[in-house]
């Protein structure tokens, strides 16, 4: 074996793993403004408070959004700077979920990072519109290798249809794709998904485009998944914050 060396003035470190993260946010300017906007989502929620307070700031920070034109310019230059950050921090494999998937995957693929890319995709009530778009993108290989892999994230119970879910689970055991979702974030996401009622609702109304015509279950989020198929995939789940004994 090879004799150890000593360096006094060094610190070593082992390889990092950041198993979710998510690059697009890596831009302090603009801040949570335009990230809200566009449903990138808002950083560093600790547990979301959905009320009014809630509602209130996101019509706020909607309105300071117009600052970016360019949505897809903004991801890969927060991409690019997050890429930094991980090459100055030791970070050398990373689970990132993209809404600007091409943008993103670009910047990744240039780099020496290893890991998976999780396209988000959204769409129910008024904005299932959306979701062909969003889906064609998430799934998109075309920056994949053999270290850096393509994903899937349905983002969460309350912005993807449950059929949409179905959907997603279908492509990802057809391609053998890793997926994650958002689950169990809120106490109110049981709610929401059995009556359409309460903080999330109100928070859809404040945002635009609810409809009724939205899928529902009375089991709650993950026994929900669980229906969906999603649980039958080696899936990587965000938050759980709120689930029974039962449910695990």
């Amino acid at each position: 074996p090879e004799k150890p060396v000593l360096v006094a003035d060094a610190v070593a470190i082992g390889r990092h793993v950041d198993a979710r993260h998510r690059f697009e946010e890596t831009r302090s300017q603009p801040p949570k403004a335009a990230i809200a906007k566009r449903g990138i989502g808002l950083q560093r929620r600790q547990h979301i408070e959905v009320g009014a307070e809630l509602c209130q700031r996101l019509l706020q920070l909607r309105q300071q959004a117009s600052a970016v034109r360019n949505w897809s310019e903004f991801a890969a230059r927060s991409v690019r700077e997050g890429i930094q950050q991980c090459a100055t921090f030791g970070v050398t494999c990373v689970g990132d979920a993209t809404r600007y998937s091409a943008a993103s995957r670009a910047e990744m693929a240039r780099s020496a990072l290893a890991g998976v890319s999780y396209g988000e995709v959204l769409g129910m009530a008024d904005r299932l519109d959306q979701f062909p778009e969003l889906f064609a993108a998430a799934i998109d290989v075309t920056f994949q290798s053999a270290t850096f892999r393509i994903g899937l994230e349905p983002h969460s119970p309350y912005s993807l249809d449950l059929h949409g879910y179905r959907r997603c689970v279908e492509e990802s055991l057809r391609q053998r794709m890793p997926i994650m979702t958002h689950l169990a974030e809120t106490a109110d996401e049981a709610e929401f998904l059995s009556q359409q009622r309460g903080p999330l609702r109100r928070l859809w109304e404040t945002i635009g485009g609810w409809n009724d015509k939205v899928s529902r279950s009375d089991e709650g989020p993950v026994r929900a998944m669980l229906r969906v198929g999603l649980l039958d995939c080696p899936a990587l789940l965000a938050h759980v914050n709120f689930c029974s004994d039962d449910d695990v």
